[in-house]
């Protein structure tokens, strides 16, 4: 857990650059449950997907968030996995039944499937896009029999990876089942009586859920829909088998957010009271800091672990101890605030030179820094590969890995080089 929503996709990058399997993101909003701001579609399909992916027993190996993403409630998982569909090659399927399980389920019908959350139907194809998915899938249905299931490639349509079978599954937070939009409709008249709430808004918004659309802010009204809800980490003792561990970055950071948050959110609500507009209340969406830190307190849990590479395990760390590199990088800083030290990198490259043949990463904050310290490196006569992933050779790379600082793992004589330890912040 980190205290920023940047923070946590940086350290999600730096992870899986530096070769750490299945590592997911915890995904949070930009703003809070009642800020008057529609909901981020790609968060809110992510967030579903790693809920679905729960939901059915599968753990990620290494799940990062913020505070808010930690700190914010889900829909039970209970209704993930009965609002999830199982489609199986082989099986009878109702093409209209499905494109309308679809529809509650917050896909949204187009023409032609390009992005994620949406679906066609033609004839005896069905198209889909499933939130998380890399590419969309096609459906061929012989009669009713379901007789394929095959991804395809939005610009050429172009077939291949045939699979058995399918789930489609909720990717937002607001469905429209049967049972939801009675439960919704119910909630407005409750808390109609409630808040002296005007007719009008209050039989206006009874219309918008029993037409059963996506109407602005909606979804700052998800528990409206549900029979429950739950955290995150409620969510994750609920998987067979896991045992979750809690790594704390900058605890202090993470208990100042916690209740800014919850602060904030008290405030937006109150703003919408005032301009008699329908609202949830705030422990809905949110945990307290105090109810969010006891459900940490019943973890194990690491504070202020350095988050980097597979000493994620505690073994890993008591037997690969990590040290830092004072002499490079006082090197390179010498240079860097005095030209007549050297050159720059002339430190950066001794240390390259001399560790030929053992795992050197030049971790970089952004593409375009890997970039222009792979030409600088070039005119040097060093040409390093820019890769994606950890190297599985021993050899120099670089690498795009935000935020992290310069290291040497001892014992399996990894290092990592931070640019901003060579070009400044």
């Amino acid at each position: 857990m980190v205290a920023e929503r940047e923070q946590a996709e940086a350290l999600q990058m730096a992870l899986q650059s530096q070769g750490v399997a299945d590592v997911a993101l915890l995904a949070g909003q930009a703003h809070g449950p009642f800020a008057d701001v529609a909901a981020d579609n790609d968060v809110s399909f992510a967030r579903c997907a790693l809920q679905h992916r729960l939901a059915h027993g599968e753990a990620p190996r290494v799940l990062v968030g913020s505070a808010m993403a930690w700190q914010s409630r889900w829909p039970l998982l209970t209704q993930v996995r009965r609002l999830t569909q199982t489609l199986r090659v082989g099986e009878e399927v109702d093409r209209d039944q499905v494109a309308r399980h679809l529809v509650v389920c917050g896909y949204q019908r187009v023409s032609f499937v390009e992005d994620e959350g949406t679906f066609a139907v033609r004839g005896g194809v069905i198209d889909i896009y499933v939130a998380g998915a890399p590419l969309p899938l096609r459906l061929d249905l012989f009669g009713d029999e379901l007789t394929s299931i095959k991804n395809f490639e939005p610009a050429s349509q172009r077939t291949h990876a045939a699979r058995d079978a399918m789930q489609i599954f909720p990717i937002r937070e607001v469905t429209f089942g049967d049972a939801e939009v009675a439960r919704a409709v119910e909630w407005v008249a409750d808390c109609s009586a409630r808040l002296t709430l005007p007719t009008r808004a209050t039989r206006e918004l009874r219309e918008a859920i029993a037409q059963r659309d996506y109407f602005y802010g909606v979804e700052a009204l998800w528990p409206a829909f549900c029979d429950g809800s739950q955290s995150p980490i409620e969510a994750l003792q609920q998987v067979g088998g896991v045992e979750p561990t809690l790594v704390l970055d900058d605890p202090a950071a993470i208990d100042a957010r916690l209740q800014q948050q919850w602060e904030r959110a008290e405030k937006e609500r109150a703003r919408m009271l005032e301009r008699h507009q329908p609202s949830v209340e705030v422990g809905d969406h949110l945990l307290t800091a105090t109810a969010a830190w006891a459900q940490v307190a019943a973890l194990p849990q690491w504070q202020h672990v350095p988050l980097v590479t597979e000493a994620l395990q505690r073994k890993h760390l008591e037997t690969h101890p990590l040290v830092g590199l004072p002499s490079l990088t006082s090197a390179l800083a010498a240079r860097r605030g005095d030209p007549q030290q050297g050159e720059i990198l002339d430190p950066l490259v001794e240390v390259l030179q001399a560790r030929r043949g053992r795992t050197t990463l030049l971790c970089c904050n952004s593409q375009g820094n890997a970039e222009r310290l792979r030409e600088l490196l070039r005119a040097r006569r060093l040409d390093l590969p820019l890769s994606k992933r950890w190297p599985t050779t021993a050899s120099a790379a670089l690498v795009v890995a935000p935020g992290l600082c310069s290291l040497l793992d001892r014992g399996d004589d990894v290092m990592w080089i931070s640019d901003v330890d060579i070009l400044g912040a």
